[in-house]
């Protein structure tokens, strides 16, 4: 640490440092934190800074150039994380005095940049505060308006304007840049709800259970590192989102069959899998990159989960076990990941709008090798983490279009999940929006062979 600055700070400016390389957030979190000696509250402010200033980040760069007399301004890519920091949280930490805001961020320049900043950058922080409204106004429903405000692609801000209207589009908008709940899965292979309940107590701040998910528990106020919580190392839950164990129960594995995960790590939904038919299914787990299997395979051996692990690009027919045929097949397809955005809000800005087209390419071919594989009358599940037409829709159509042989089907269990999430019998669709529970956005259709 640097004289005259804070812990969280600094950390903070290392890892937006990091992510400008290329980093994931997450991972650039895990890098910093678990170098650096910090108390439980200063790693709660290194994350929130850290996320705040990513999922924020077009906002906050428009009220620096409002607030500097000169307009836009030309500054280094570390003065203007300084700026970011700083302008995060006179906006949105009302528990931090914007002197000290004010104050931490000029030390930062005197000590990370060129001191001859330092005057600078005091000077539109101040600017700031003199007209707050002006300099940070409430946006119209124009898409470059709402895509500078909350600070996304303005093509995606645009695609939901014409597809959901402004209102919807706000509460997506809104609820894309407020914090991920954080989501365990109970591993009913090793353990139950009240014994890891228990475990857990005083670990942290608040676990609850999802209404409508047994498996399910939202936790707040993780005191250090995920993987040093009691249970962690012994497999008793994992980390998991609501909506990605939505994923595995649509598919309604049965103890018996034989199952394919054809996009598997790392590993998630494979050992849910296991987990929701009691170990008692085969299940083989197809994953092309050598160093995610060997990820895979650590994190199915800490769950206690039995599976057989190949690597092999799902694509690639020949490279597949040869004589296998599967009663269920899962294709939890590479995407964008514009569905969960409140984990990864670097990605808003790494995203343009000709990939979702080309993930979508990838995405027909996975079908179109994992159908082959399937038994007659059996059941094949597509899904994805995102939310653009061309990777839902779209690659549910072209995939019944050239595979006559086919057909969308609901679930057995009707009311496996609630009717807003189900727009149509078979296909289950999630937003980050306020009426939908804090669920992510993903998408999964039921395809059965006739």
């Amino acid at each position: 640490m640097l004289t005259g600055t804070t812990p969280a700070r600094e950390s903070a400016l290392d890892v937006l440092a990091l992510t400008r390389e290329g980093r994931h957030a997450e991972a650039a979190l895990s890098t910093v934190l678990n170098h650096e000696q910090l108390s439980a509250r200063d790693r709660a402010l290194v994350t929130e800074i850290v996320y705040g200033v990513l999922r924020w980040r077009d906002r906050l760069d428009a009220v620096m150039n409002r607030s500097a007399t000169c307009g836009s301004l030309q500054i280094s890519s570390h003065i203007r994380d300084i700026l970011r920091i700083a302008f995060y949280q006179l906006i949105f930490l009302d528990r931090i005095p914007h002197s000290a805001a004010v104050n931490q961020a000029v030390s930062q320049v005197k000590s990370t940049a060129n001191p001859r900043f330092a005057g600078l950058v005091n000077a539109v922080l101040r600017s700031f505060l003199r007209d707050t409204s002006v300099k940070d106004p409430r946006p119209s429903d124009r898409p470059h308006d709402l895509a500078t405000y909350y600070s996304h692609p303005e093509w995606l801000v645009t695609q939901w304007l014409s597809e959901y209207g402004p209102d919807i589009t706000r509460r997506i908008l809104s609820a894309n840049n407020g914090p991920a709940p954080l989501d365990i899965r109970i591993n009913r292979l090793t353990g139950d709800s009240d014994q890891l309940m228990k475990l857990l107590h005083g670990y942290v701040s608040h676990i609850g259970a999802v209404k409508g998910s047994p498996d399910v528990l939202r936790i707040t106020g993780v005191h250090g590192p995920i993987e040093t919580l009691p249970g962690f190392a012994e497999g008793l839950f994992t980390v998991q989102s609501l909506a990605s164990q939505m994923i595995g129960v649509f598919l309604e594995a049965q103890p018996g069959e034989r199952i394919l995960d054809a996009c598997a790590a790392p590993g998630g939904k494979t050992a849910h899998l296991a987990a929701l038919t009691n170990g008692k299914a085969r299940i083989t787990a197809v994953e092309h990159n050598q160093e995610r299997v060997r990820a895979m395979i650590a994190n199915l051996r800490r769950l206690r989960v039995e599976a057989e692990v190949v690597q092999a690009d799902a694509t690639d027919e020949a490279a597949l076990p040869a004589s296998a045929r599967f009663d269920r097949i899962l294709v939890d397809a590479p995407c964008s990941g514009l569905g969960v955005l409140r984990h990864n809000p670097e990605t808003r800005y790494r995203t343009k709008e000709h990939e979702p087209p080309l993930y979508a390419e990838k995405q027909k071919k996975l079908l179109d090798t994992a159908c082959k594989l399937l038994v007659p009358r059996g059941t094949l599940v597509y899904s994805v983490c995102s939310v653009t037409p061309q990777e839902t829709y779209g690659v549910m159509q072209a995939f019944l279009n050239t595979h006559k042989n086919f057909r969308i089907s609901a679930p057995k269990e009707p009311n496996l999940f609630r009717s807003e999430y189900q727009p149509q019998p078979g296909v289950l669709k999630t937003f980050p929006s306020v009426a939908q529970d804090e669920v992510d956005g993903f998408f999964a259709v039921r395809f059965s062979r006739l």
